[in-house]
């Protein structure tokens, strides 16, 4: 057998799946890029009552910030509270020494895309974002979520460090609303929340892999939303919210 030629024809079949991989559109699978989880203890939601955790477009609007783990563009953002109305605002801004900086507001607002009651008091909600925003890797940026339920109350998250992701200050509110003077909320509490961001293209280690050069993709060991939510329980989904 002529060793040459059926080395050549390797190759070429090789580097033709390797073509055809690189050409194929990036699928780009959402990971949290960022979670504070609240806690599983129904107790513990709303420290010291829910009306120190009410959030309205009008005010008080609480925000808190965030450093995703991965750049990405904003897909998705998840939020738990208590019982609210389908109309939500969530508002995002850039950092401006340590508080929300106004003049950079980004806000979506309508029904949440699912909702899902996790038991006494607890609700978790969830968001499709549908404006074009990217999010850096290290720069702190806020979010601030209000209902248009004045009796709404935003979850705090359970220890003070978020469990994927970081942060650098406390939650802040505005007496006035989401574009109003921002002051420390409470000290030692964050909010509860988590965002998602498309994971980053694999494509170039998929072809790798195709031609045999051993190279694995590196695996990022994440908590998520649903690994939380298996840990406390969760009823069925709710697809349209019936209030």
């Amino acid at each position: 057998m002529n060793t040459h030629i059926k080395s050549t024809s390797l190759t070429v079949v090789v580097a033709t799946a390797f073509l055809a991989l690189a050409t194929m559109p990036a699928q780009a699978i959402p990971i949290t890029a960022y979670a504070h989880f609240p806690s599983g203890n129904p107790d513990n939601n709303f420290p010291g009552g829910k009306a120190n955790w009410e959030s309205h477009v009008f005010g008080p609007a609480i925000a808190d910030d965030f450093m995703v783990t991965d750049s990405g563009d904003l897909h998705e953002v998840t939020w738990w509270g208590s019982h609210a109305d389908p109309g939500w605002i969530l508002s995002l801004y850039e950092n401006d020494t340590s508080k929300p900086n106004n003049a950079t507001r980004v806000a979506v607002g309508g029904a949440a895309t699912t909702v899902r009651n996790l038991g006494p008091e607890l609700y978790e909600y969830t968001f499709l974002w549908n404006i074009a925003t990217t999010l850096e890797r290290g720069v702190d940026y806020w979010l601030s979520i209000t209902n248009t339920n004045t009796d709404w109350s935003w979850a705090a998250g359970t220890g003070h460090d978020p469990h994927i992701g970081t942060e650098k200050f406390d939650s802040k509110v505005s007496a006035t609303g989401v574009v109003g003077s921002w002051e420390t909320l409470s000290t030692d509490h964050n909010m509860a929340f988590a965002i998602k961001v498309p994971e980053p293209s694999t494509l170039l280690l998929l072809g790798s892999g195709v031609i045999g050069l051993g190279l694995a993709r590196r695996k990022k060991s994440r908590l998520n939303t649903e690994s939380w939510i298996q840990a406390i329980g969760r009823p069925p989904a709710i697809q349209t919210p019936q209030f």
